[in-house]
C-alpha cells in the first residue's frame, strides 16, 4: 500500500480477512465531517448499514495523494494480471485420486505457481487453516460477495478527516454523485480516480473468489464446497503477499 493513503471496506462481515485483494482492510463505520451536504447511501435509510463502502483516504497533498492513487491502481492491474494467470493454468491441476491431502494442495499450488516469481506462501492445510478460522472467515467474505452482488456498490474519498464525496454505483451502471460544498476541482478529480480503483478493486475481489471457485472444482475430491474455504485462504493470501512487490515496481 502506498504511503499516506488507506483503503478500507465498511461494512464487512465479522470474522472478515485483515485485508482483501492485498490492498483493502475492513474496517468499522466512523462518523465524518460531512460539511454541509448530508451524505445518503440509500434512498430509503434503512439499507445504508448493509452496504459495503469502499473508503479512501489520502494525503492532503494534492500531488501526493494523485501519486498515491496512482500507484494503487498499479497495484489492481498487476493483481489482475496475477489472478488471470493463475487461472490460465488451473487445468493443470488435477483432483488427487484420494481423499484431498496437504501434499495434493502443496503440488497444486506449486503448480500454478511455477514460472511465476511470487512471494512464498505456505500452501493451504487441512488440519492447519480449517482448524484456524478458515471456514468463519470464508463465510464473512461469502457475505460480502453476496452484499456486492445484491446491491449497490458506494465509494468515498476522505481529505483532512472530511468526507470530500460520495458515489453509489449499481450494477446496470448507474450512478449517483455528492460532493462536499467546498470540494474544488482537484479534489473532485481525485474522487473520480478513487471510484475507479474501488471500482476495480470490487472486480478484482470477485475474480478472485471465482479463481478460488474453480481451484477448488479442478482439486475435485472432498467436494468443492469443503475446500473452497482453503483455496479463497490461499489465492487471498497470495495477493497480499505479493502487495510490497506491486507497490515498488517502479
Amino acid at each position: 500500500m502506498s504511503a499516506g493513503v488507506t483503503f478500507e471496506v465498511l461494512g464487512v462481515p465479522a470474522g472478515a480477512p485483515e485485508s482483501l485483494v492485498g490492498l483493502w482492510h475492513p474496517a468499522p463505520r466512523a462518523v465524518l465531517d460531512q460539511g454541509e451536504v448530508m451524505f445518503s447511501t440509500a434512498s430509503d435509510g434503512g439499507e445504508a448499514e448493509e452496504l459495503p463502502v469502499w473508503r479512501i483516504t489520502v494525503p492532503e497533498d494534492p500531488a501526493a495523494a494523485r501519486e498515491a492513487i496512482a500507484r494503487s491502481a498499479e497495484q489492481i492491474t498487476a493483481s489482475q494480471r496475477l489472478i488471470a494467470a493463475l487461472r490460465a493454468r488451473l487445468p493443470r491441476v488435477g483432483p488427487s485420486g484420494g481423499p484431498p491431502s496437504d501434499a495434493h494442495f502443496a503440488q497444486a499450488v506449486e503448480t500454478l505457481q511455477q514460472d511465476l516469481t511470487l512471494p512464498g506462501v505456505t500452501p493451504p492445510s487441512l488440519l492447519r487453516d480449517l482448524g484456524s478460522g478458515a471456514r468463519e472467515q470464508f463465510d464473512a467474505v461469502l457475505e460480502l460477495v453476496h452484499r456486492t452482488l445484491s446491491g449497490i456498490t458506494v465509494v468515498e474519498t476522505i481529505q483532512a478527516e472530511a468526507l470530500l464525496a460520495r458515489t453509489s454505483v449499481g450494477w446496470l451502471g448507474d450512478a449517483r454523485t455528492v460532493l462536499r460544498h467546498d470540494v474544488v476541482g482537484h479534489q473532485a478529480a481525485l474522487h473520480s480516480r478513487s471510484l475507479e480503483v474501488a471500482l476495480r478493486s470490487r472486480a478484482t475481489f470477485l475474480q478472485t473468489f471465482s479463481f478460488a471457485s474453480r481451484f477448488a472444482l479442478a482439486l475435485g475430491v472432498g467436494g468443492p464446497a469443503a475446500l473452497l474455504p482453503l483455496t479463497w485462504r490461499y489465492a487471498n493470501r497470495l495477493l497480499a503477499a505479493a502487495a510490497p512487490l506491486f507497490s515498488h515496481s517502479r
